[in-house]
């Protein structure tokens, strides 16, 4: 009598699941390029050869080899540039994830995402009540809907399929949230400039975003959402296929947070989104993994900006990322930055915020205890 073998992973041994020959090798050539790069490759932190020759061969259920993820990174030395193709990538390639999340975040392989907890948004407060420091506050939270692959590997039909499910939903949110919708091919481009001055609009594609494929099919299946206080919006298939931000002036941290926690209470009524047992959220940057919720400031340091090393160590100390804003020389030279947070796997939402009142009022204090050293002179620039 015969017997059938289930196989653990049948995909790899009967053939489907693998990366084609030419595929494979082009990846080898690849990745010699990049060994000689050295430490000048952000990239090969996260890929030493074991890894390579581990996950190589692979491809995932949408078809997608470890190229369709890596071709910014091998193409651009200077950045990272991993995009996942689709969300099988967290599973195929897990080996590269689990590598970036422990080197950069201390998330383990043993390590699993918690469960979604808001807390209570009234009692983050205010960052900054004298209005000193804190010109404008944001959270941002990206997600990606079930069943389809990331931008990398969309077909124009699924662009489109997309946008019109998410726009749908976008459009059923009532209260303070009830706003429109706008397809960018009908936007006109003063329009478009105008919004991305305002920091409204998500920014033209860079190279490197081109290199990575996740601008395909421009400007179809891409649109822009916003309420009409104009203090949430939400870009439709940018670099995930939703990305939302809750922005406001001041440093009203707990109002903006509950206008997103808001948002994505009635958004999951009608939307279901991509989620791993281990990573929480799934994007199409392992960076964003877990909450895909980032929070940031546009913060007023005049004292420390004119010490480059002593801004960045209170940035580092802090657990916050630094750049000037709109990476705009003019705004550097007056001592205005966007601080972010690092973090979106591994802690609750709530406590990413939490974390982020610390370090702003840490960020706050430092400028405040900063004396300029009289080596320095007044107009001297980071």
């Amino acid at each position: 009598m015969s017997r059938r073998i289930k196989c653990p992973d049948c995909k790899q041994l009967c053939g489907k699941g693998k990366a084609p020959v030419a595929v494979v090798q082009r990846l080898e050539v690849l990745y010699r390029k990049l060994l000689k790069c050295g430490p000048e490759s952000p990239l090969i932190k996260y890929l030493p050869r074991d890894i390579f020759d581990a996950i190589k061969r692979k491809a995932t259920i949408y078809d997608m080899n470890l190229l369709d993820c890596l071709q910014a990174g091998f193409t651009h030395y200077e950045y990272v540039g991993l995009y996942a193709a689709d969300p099988d990538c967290y599973n195929t390639f897990a080996k590269l994830i689990d590598m970036v999340l422990q080197v950069d975040y201390n998330f383990k392989e043993e390590d699993i995402h918690p469960e979604i907890d808001f807390g209570d948004p009234e009692k983050l407060g205010n960052l900054d009540p004298s209005g000193t420091y804190v010109m404008s506050t944001r959270v941002r939270c990206s997600r990606a809907l079930k069943g389809y692959p990331f931008n990398t590997g969309l077909s124009e039909e699924q662009y489109l399929e997309i946008e019109t499910r998410i726009e749908a939903a976008l459009l059923r949110l009532t209260g303070d949230l009830e706003g429109t919708y706008v397809r960018i091919k009908d936007m006109s481009d003063d329009e478009i400039k105008s919004m991305r001055r305002e920091h409204t609009l998500f920014p033209e594609i860079t190279e490197v975003l081109e290199t990575a494929k996740t601008g395909e099919c421009w400007p179809e299946g891409r649109g822009y959402f916003t309420n009409e206080k104009r203090n949430f919006f939400a870009w439709v298939n940018e670099k995930d296929h939703l990305r939302m931000v809750a922005m406001e002036k001041g440093a009203n941290l707990g109002q903006i947070f509950q206008t997103m926690v808001n948002a994505l209470t009635q958004l999951e009524e009608n939307l279901r989104f991509a989620r791993h047992e281990r990573y929480g959220y799934l994007s199409s940057s392992p960076f964003s993994l877990g909450t895909g919720i980032k929070g940031s400031v546009h913060m007023n340091l005049p004292k420390l900006g004119k010490d480059k090393p002593k801004l960045f160590k209170a940035a580092e100390q802090n657990e916050l990322l630094l750049r000037g804003i709109d990476c705009n020389y003019e705004t550097v030279k007056s001592g205005k930055f966007d601080l972010s947070t690092k973090q979106a796997i591994g802690l609750t939402e709530i406590e990413i915020l939490q974390k982020m009142v610390k370090s702003v009022k840490g960020m706050i204090k430092a400028e405040k205890e900063f004396v300029l050293p009289k080596t320095i002179k007044e107009g001297c620039l980071i």
